[in-house]
């Protein structure tokens, strides 16, 4: 039972979903409503799940189909590296997109912070394994968090479920035996800093 309730999460979860989920909750934040009218919004969200989702899952199931990569959950570290620099490529294109419509710079940073995370853990899976699942999670804290202080908000209880969440997240990885608590904690941490620090420091 164990078993299958952390296979629910680690594909509920996976690192394609987690940008569509976060920019889904910021673009349906009062602040968000007030700086973008229905079709910006749609826009944004729909760009989202182009770059963050849709090209990087297309990219990996071809990935499996030639034999370059053996599952969709890439568990092999040295197969790793292939959808990263696609995955990569895709979200420098999304925030290409991004400054072309002239989104607002809060928006952008967040983008650009999960780009850089992502390149950080692509660096780092030359040596050794990180989770991508946690750093999804991570980003997904991190991204609220920063929206928040920027427009001084305060949504505690979703602060509270997606730190929930985070935590689920984390026990299925290591139910599944796919890595290690210190892989799960640098992999969170690494996406939580790298999207909110840029705002911080903006």
């Amino acid at each position: 039972m164990n078993h299958k309730i952390a296979q629910f999460f680690s594909f509920a979860f996976m690192p394609f979903l987690t940008p569509v989920y976060a920019i889904l909750m910021l673009m349906n934040m009062w602040y968000a409503r007030l700086l973008f009218d229905d079709h910006g919004r749609l826009i944004i969200v729909l760009s989202v799940v182009l770059f963050t989702m849709i090209i990087p899952a297309l990219a990996t199931t071809i990935l499996i189909k030639t034999g370059i990569v053996s599952d969709l959950y890439i568990k092999n570290r040295k197969e790793r590296t292939w959808p990263y620099i696609i995955t990569f490529l895709s979200y420098l294109a999304c925030i290409r997109f991004f400054v072309w419509i002239g989104i607002g710079k809060w928006v952008i940073l967040i983008a650009l912070g999960t780009t850089v995370g992502l390149m950080v853990i692509s660096v780092v899976n030359l040596w050794w394994k990180i989770s991508a699942h946690m750093s999804g999670m991570g980003g997904l804290c991190g991204s609220i968090f920063a929206a928040s202080f920027v427009f001084h908000s305060n949504p505690v209880w979703l602060f509270i479920s997606i730190i929930l969440l985070s935590g689920f997240v984390a026990w299925s990885r290591l139910e599944l035996n796919a890595h290690t608590p210190g892989q799960l904690t640098a992999g969170f941490l690494v996406g939580c800093l790298g999207t909110f620090l840029p705002i911080l420091l903006m």
